[in-house]
């Protein structure tokens, strides 16, 4: 008995199913198929990682370190909201030169923004730290301009190269006073990178 009521109850199940069949890709209009393409592969965001060279004194070439950063670029209708850090020194626990970023919000605004390569250039603010071979050292507030070139915006995987100016600008202390305009001679910070990201 248990086994003809299951028999009756999976054929009527697929009876009900089987009448309405679902539409192949060769079947929907060309405007669909095209939205569902754009849909899977124009994300207006991406993460990143970047490797780069940074200098503080950029007149001394001697002193070009090896830097990480890692960010969340967002696109806007004709810019970008880039979200990073990062780190250049020679050593990790802070004895030898350093210079660090945690968090830069930067603009950037995209030369040609519905092309697959566009040149753009934005301007930045960021907390951070620095320690020149001066022995110089500095935490505060970092404002900061940049130029790149992004490429494969279109694409899951996108890459670009981008040149940072960063100058401290003012510096920021637990005893009074709290904030004050930081020494010239503190910079300015080049920067270079390569960053790749999905």
């Amino acid at each position: 008995m248990k086994t003809k009521l299951m028999t009756v109850f999976l054929t009527a199940a697929s009876a009900i199913f089987a009448q309405e069949q679902m539409p192949t890709t060769r079947e929907l209009p060309l405007e669909v198929k095209k939205s569902l393409v754009d849909s899977q592969f124009n994300r207006s965001w991406f993460g990143y990682m970047r490797l780069g060279v940074s200098d503080s004194r950029p007149n001394e070439m001697k002193n070009v370190l090896p830097g990480l950063g890692l960010g969340f670029r967002y696109g806007l209708p004709v810019g970008a909201l880039d979200l990073s850090a990062s780190y250049t020194g020679n050593d990790v626990r802070a004895d030898g030169t350093y210079f660090y970023t945690v968090p830069r919000l930067s603009y950037l605004m995209y030369l040609s923004p519905k092309k697959e390569q566009s040149f753009y250039a934005g301007a930045g603010l960021a907390y951070g730290a620095l320690k020149n071979t001066d022995a110089a050292t500095f935490n505060g507030i970092i404002p900061s301009v940049s130029v790149g070139y992004e490429m494969n915006r279109l694409q899951n995987w996108r890459s670009f190269i981008q040149l940072d100016v960063s100058q401290p600008a003012i510096a920021t202390a637990t005893q009074k006073p709290y904030m004050e305009v930081a020494k010239a001679s503190l910079g300015p910070v080049a920067e270079c990178s390569v960053g790749f990201g999905y």
